[in-house]
């Protein structure tokens, strides 16, 4: 396995949760980011955008987690949701949620090691030979923090269940 500067911790295509029937949108958006401020990731909201439809609205967020480790590793966790065919009956909501989540390990995230041909080649020497053990315990760290992060939405989720 040889380490490039971005290496996936998640599948390639992400953690998928899926879920469809009652949803509580309100407590999943209350109690969900803040699990980026208890692991001390840096949180955006990148998008949230509603659409209104005859069939239900539809809601499109997207978030970002970032924790720098230090001046070379950093953590991310990018969170797709798409809630599809909302509408309210009585106090609840009812539609269908997917949620991608995605993670990764950022090497030279600041790119000190992109600039030039014998520097890209030293970032390979040391990712490869040198930092390898380190890269993998920091991508078994982040994957266990995922995986907790993914439980978490599935508990939020199972709210009405």
């Amino acid at each position: 396995m040889t380490f490039s500067s971005k290496v996936m911790v998640s599948p390639p295509k992400g953690f998928i949760i899926h879920v469809k029937g009652p949803i509580d949108i309100d407590h999943f958006y209350k109690n969900a980011p803040p699990w980026f401020d208890r692991y001390k990731y840096d949180f955006t909201e990148s998008e949230q955008i509603e659409k209104n439809f005859p069939q239900g609205n539809e809601i499109i967020m997207g978030w970002l987690g970032e924790r720098k480790i230090n001046d070379y590793v950093q953590y991310t966790i990018e969170v797709k949701i798409l809630i599809i065919g909302v509408k309210k009956v009585g106090n609840i909501y009812h539609g269908e949620i997917k949620i991608n989540l995605i993670s990764h390990v950022d090497l030279d995230y600041a790119e000190q090691f992109q600039k030039n041909p014998f520097t890209k080649f030293l970032f390979y020497i040391y990712n490869n030979f040198i930092f390898k053990k380190k890269i993998i315990e920091h991508l078994n760290k982040l994957e266990k923090e995922t995986l907790d992060f993914n439980d978490l939405i599935k508990s939020l989720l199972k709210h009405y269940r």
